[in-house]
């Protein structure tokens, strides 16, 4: 029983990343119904592994969402971008969203 407890502990204390395709990772951001998260990004068009921690569960939002929406990006400057994503409950988007707001640079920074 000790050792299955201190397991969790040791998951709970790791950082909250997902593999992402190709070797890289991305931050499973904390979602409160309604309330906007900020996500910094490597770069905005990075695609999004789909995870969030709501009430304490890790979750894929396409299985809790049944419509999406999109904003499109907005740039101040090639290094200071912004994507908003909502995830709704309801097809007819009357419920209130999940919303992750991406922030980073235009480019993916080269190597």
């Amino acid at each position: 029983m000790r050792v299955k407890a201190a397991i969790c502990l040791m998951l709970a204390a790791l950082p909250p990343l997902a593999s992402a395709e190709d070797g890289e990772y991305c931050v499973i951001p904390k979602l409160v119904l309604g309330v906007p998260t900020t996500v910094e990004v490597p770069y905005i068009d990075k695609p999004f592994c789909g995870m969030a921690l709501i009430d304490s569960h890790y979750v894929r939002l396409s299985e809790i969402s049944k419509a999406t929406e999109e904003g499109l990006v907005s740039c101040a400057s090639d290094a200071s971008c912004i994507k908003t994503l909502r995830y709704y409950r309801d097809e007819a988007k009357s419920t209130e969203p999940y919303i992750i707001i991406f922030q980073g640079p235009r480019h993916r920074k080269s190597a």
